[in-house]
Parts: C-alpha cells; structure tokens; sequence
C-alpha cells in the first residue's frame, strides 16, 4: 500500500480524478497501472459520481464544518472547488512520512536516541509516544503529528470530524503546518532551499539510513504544503 499527498480540490479527490506520481510516470511511458486497495482488490474510480452532486457535497461537508467550528475560527472555512482549480500530487513513501513523524518527536524528545534506520514499528518509537501521549496534548507539532487533511486556513489547533466517505478523520491547518515545519527544519537539518531540492535526489529505502528517509520526508511535505497554501487548496494523505 502506498502513501501520497493530495494538493487540490476535493470533489476530484473523491471523483478519483488524479494522477499519484506511478500513474503519471505509467501513462506518460504508456504502462498499464493497477491500484489496489487495503483489502487487496483491484481499485477503481466509481464512474457513477457526477462532478456538481461531489461538489455540492463537498460545500455542504464544508459549511457544516465551519458552522460546528464557531467561534474557534476567525473567518469561514473557503478554498478552490472549481474545475480550473490545479491539483498537485507527490509520494513521500512510508518511510519518509514515518522518519519524518519520529524527526518531530525526537527533536522535542532529545535525551532518546534517534533510530539508524527508519523501524517498521515506528509508532512504538519512545518518543513517537510521549510525544502523542494524551491525544497530542503535550507536543508543538500536533500539525503534523496529529492531521491527515489540512486546509488552506490559519488556526493553531486540529479537530476531528467525519469525512464524505463516513471515516473520522483528523483536521488541521495548512498554514500552520508549514510553519511547524519549517521549524523542526530550523531546529534539525537547517536545510535551505536548494538543499530541499537536493533531498529529493535520493529516494527512502527500507532498512536505510533514518537521516536520508527524514530529509525526504521533510522536502516532499514542505513543497506539497507550500504548493496547497499558494493555490487555496486542502492538502490530505492518500493511502
């Protein structure tokens, strides 16, 4: 099962209309692509879905939303639901996403030693749990420890509500993730711009070494969220 990251409006999101970065590199050399699910059958789009009723959905899904969030927001929940809208996609890998939530957790935690390489239980890390421990009640970087689906509006806290798939899911900030990002990257690596860039040149493996997985996590998320943020767009985990 892999893991992406979805910039772009959320009616396409559930219509299945986007490319992850295999399906594009597999029509783009004229390969045939298979998605499978978590139970291990064959993934298709359901062609049934007419784009305006997933729409209609997805701007009702989200006044709800901002009507239940009250007060706790200084502006209605908003962000690009056109057709015109863009939408951007890049893969991270398990093992970068899971170096970079064990990154968080060791810089807040740094009397426990980091791993080598990234752990298959990576969600039994020492630091991974006391940095969760109480509903993330004790960590600054609940953005992106915590969400799954972040929105292209600034408030310092995540939330939980149901999806339009019925899933309970954890909500957060786009803003402000890229700002906790920016400084666990301050407080880690110090990557600058063309470092980022660099980090993309050397893909996470397993069993390999936990910096290299990090940093590749650290640039894919920074650019997807930058990206999500430029574009007033929801950024979400795909997997």
């Amino acid at each position: 099962m892999s893991l992406d990251l979805y910039a772009g409006p959320l009616f396409r999101y559930y219509l299945g209309d986007w490319e992850n970065v295999a399906q594009r590199y597999a029509r783009e050399h004229g390969l045939q692509y298979i998605s499978v699910d978590p139970e291990g059958e064959t993934a298709e789009p359901d062609g049934k879905l007419e784009p305006d009723t997933v729409r209609a959905a997805v701007n009702d899904w989200r006044e709800v939303m901002t009507e239940g969030l009250g007060t706790n927001i200084s502006e209605p929940l908003d962000w690009d639901e056109s057709s015109e809208a863009p939408h951007f996609t890049d893969r991270p890998h398990w093992n970068g996403y899971a170096a970079l939530m064990l990154l968080a957790a060791h810089e807040e935690h740094p009397e426990i030693d980091p791993p080598v390489t990234v752990p298959d239980e990576w969600r039994e890390d020492d630091a991974y749990v006391q940095s969760t421990v109480r509903d993330f009640s004790t960590t600054e970087y609940i953005q992106i420890l915590a969400a799954e689906l972040w929105l292209p509006t600034r408030f310092e806290f995540t939330f939980k509500f149901i999806d339009l798939t019925g899933r309970h899911i954890c909500i957060g900030s786009a803003p402000e993730m890229l700002g906790q990002l920016k400084i666990l990257n301050e407080r880690t690596y110090k990557g600058q711009e063309w470092d980022l860039k660099s980090w993309r040149e050397e893909l996470p493996k397993p069993e390999g070494p936990f910096d290299v997985a990090a940093r590749y996590g650290m640039s894919v998320f920074m650019d997807l969220t930058q990206r999500a943020i430029d574009n007033r767009l929801p950024l979400r985990l795909d997997y």
